[in-house]
């Protein structure tokens, strides 16, 4: 695993609501968790599954990720070379995603989580990135690998400031693949290994 080695400040609550209120039109990119959702959000034989998992390092301790009451929720914002529509790809449990899109590139222009802690009200980080990944054109599925943010966060009065201080991404398809392909319903052959990179170049290691 190696790391981006970039630092970025984080947006506080109120900054990513007004970054949000500019963003223009998205769509909702649904996570999906079985063969059956698949099916049905599935419009078109070129549609492929992108699937990988979503990681939150806050301050030395793995955050619990969901859109339940105890997870914070998380989501990647992200966009299809040649296209003006902005993706918003949630996150499920355990950080664990998977959509639905159309081969070609697609660039991730930031990831999203909210802070729940013992000190703060539950604010929503926001942080640009510059990743990008491939989606195949003659696979059912493609694997992004397993994103994981390290950030240093620090509660105020006016909301929650710091740093993100690193993004590392892995290829844990080894381990993984088989699992959330038979729980797609896809056959164990039906993916390829597309892992997310930086500014054309790999951001990670095998």
């Amino acid at each position: 695993m190696s790391n981006v080695n970039r630092k970025f400040i984080v947006f506080t609550a109120t900054c990513a609501i007004a970054i949000a209120g500019l963003s223009g039109c998205s769509t909702t990119g649904r996570n999906i968790d079985s063969g059956a959702e698949l099916a049905k959000v599935s419009s078109s034989a070129s549609d492929t599954v992108v699937f990988g998992r979503f990681r939150v390092v806050r301050n030395g301790q793995e955050a619990k990720l969901g859109d339940g009451l105890v997870g914070s929720s998380a989501r990647l914002k992200l966009v299809g070379d040649g296209q003006s529509r902005e993706i918003v790809g949630k996150v499920g449990r355990n950080g664990e995603f998977a959509w639905v899109l159309q081969p070609g590139d697609y660039s991730v222009n930031s990831v999203a989580f909210s802070n729940r802690g013992d000190r703060n009200r539950g604010e929503r980080i926001e942080t640009p990135t510059n990743l990008s990944f491939t989606v195949s054109t003659d696979k059912d599925a493609t694997y992004i690998g397993t994103i994981t943010v390290e950030a240093t966060l620090d509660g105020g009065y006016y909301g929650v400031g710091g740093t993100i201080d690193r993004y590392t991404v892995s290829n844990d398809c080894s381990t993984v693949c088989a699992d959330r392909l038979a729980a797609l319903g896809l056959a164990p052959d039906a993916v390829a290994v597309s892992l997310l990179r930086q500014e054309g170049r790999m951001a990670v290691s095998n």
